[in-house]
C-alpha cells in the first residue's frame, strides 16, 4: 500500500514530462505541465514528511502525548500549522468558538511541523 501511495503522484509527473518533450508544445500547455509537476512533487513531499514523522515516532525520537485541549486551541494550532504553506488567495477561514465550551482528546507530538508553539 505504501508503494502504491508513493507511485500515485509519479504517473501525472511522467505524463507532464512526456507532453513537455513535444517540440510543438504551446506555452499554455507547458505552464499546465509545469504546474502538474509542481503539485505532484508537493504531494510527494508531504507523503515523505509523514513517513519520516511515523519513523521518528516508531523509533522513539518523538514522544506522542495525548492530552485534553480546548477545541479553540486545536483550531488555532491547526490554522497556524497550515498557514506557512497556504496561499492567501486560496484559503479563507472564519470561526467563532467559545473558549470554554468544547474540549477534545488530541495527540500532540510536539514537533515543529505539526505542533507549532
Amino acid at each position: 500500500m505504501l508503494a502504491h501511495e508513493l507511485r500515485n503522484p509519479l504517473a501525472p509527473i511522467r505524463n507532464a514530462v512526456h507532453i513537455m518533450q513535444d517540440p510543438d508544445v504551446v506555452p499554455s500547455t507547458m505552464i499546465w505541465a509545469r504546474d502538474v509537476i509542481g503539485r505532484q512533487a508537493d504531494h510527494m513531499a508531504r507523503l515523505i514528511d509523514d513517513l519520516l514523522d511515523v519513523s521518528r515516532i516508531v523509533q522513539g525520537k518523538v514522544v506522542v502525548q495525548p492530552q485534553r485541549l480546548q477545541l479553540a486551541t486545536l483550531v488555532e494550532r491547526a490554522v497556524e500549522a497550515t498557514a506557512p504553506g497556504s496561499r492567501p488567495w486560496t484559503r479563507r477561514s472564519a470561526w467563532n468558538c467559545p473558549r470554554r465550551s468544547w474540549s477534545s482528546m488530541a495527540t500532540w507530538c510536539g514537533c515543529r511541523r505539526c505542533c507549532p508553539t
